[in-house]
């Protein structure tokens, strides 16, 4: 209830409607913070976070936690611009290679840069449904990157397709992500991602496949 409280609250503070992607977003939290004990982390990092939304309801329920946010870079600004309607008092920078975390609210990495987190003390990285457009090589690399955080605890939420193919036939499959190192907590089909809203009957339909979620320690 607090996490659904406070999620539509960001909604209107940031004049967005209370969607279908919100309400993913902040089951997702939901079932991180029943697992895992958020309160004591220094930052948290989003990989795609839409819109800064998972980035500024963490911040409400937690102040303290320093937030991350990755994206491309035109996206990016989206986020930004978002972030400071909710948190106009809020400091914010942008990440290039001498940031070191613990200087803002909330900082902002350009995707293209992503390899700068390697130099970034983050406890706990969140991806929902973006990790899934990345080729294999990508993801290898992110997974590299987030195992040398230089948190003495970091975590790693994942919550992206089964399998898919990719425009030019590759196939990424989250359980074949490099995963060795970290000790899976939960593991299992993401109970509400699995359909989605429309307009007209049956007003749910599935996504184009299966939808996981794993949330796991290094």
């Amino acid at each position: 209830p607090v996490v659904s409280q406070a999620s539509k609250l960001v909604s209107r503070s940031s004049d967005r409607f209370y969607d279908f992607d919100c309400m993913k977003q902040a089951l997702s939290l939901n079932m991180i913070i029943s697992k895992i004990d958020v309160s004591s982390f220094k930052n948290i990092a989003i990989i795609g976070d839409g819109y800064g939304y998972m980035g500024m309801l963490i911040k409400h329920l937690y102040p303290n936690v320093g937030i991350v946010s990755i994206n491309l870079g035109k996206t990016l600004m989206f986020d930004i611009k978002y972030t400071q309607m909710q948190y106009p008092d809020a400091k914010v920078g942008l990440i290039d290679e001498g940031y070191s975390c613990g200087t803002c609210d909330f900082a902002f990495l350009a995707a293209e840069n992503y390899h700068c987190i390697e130099n970034l003390d983050i406890n706990l990285f969140i991806n929902i449904a973006s990790m899934q457009e990345m080729d294999n090589k990508v993801v290898q690399e992110y997974f590299r990157l987030m195992k040398l955080s230089k948190a003495d605890k970091k975590f790693f939420y994942c919550c992206n397709r089964v399998s898919k193919e990719l425009p030019d036939g590759e196939i990424v499959k989250i359980d074949e992500y490099p995963w060795e190192g970290f000790d899976l907590i939960v593991d299992e089909l993401c109970p509400w991602y699995q359909k989605y809203p429309y307009w007209r009957p049956p007003f749910w339909r599935k996504f184009d496949g299966p939808i996981k979620h794993i949330l796991a320690e290094a």
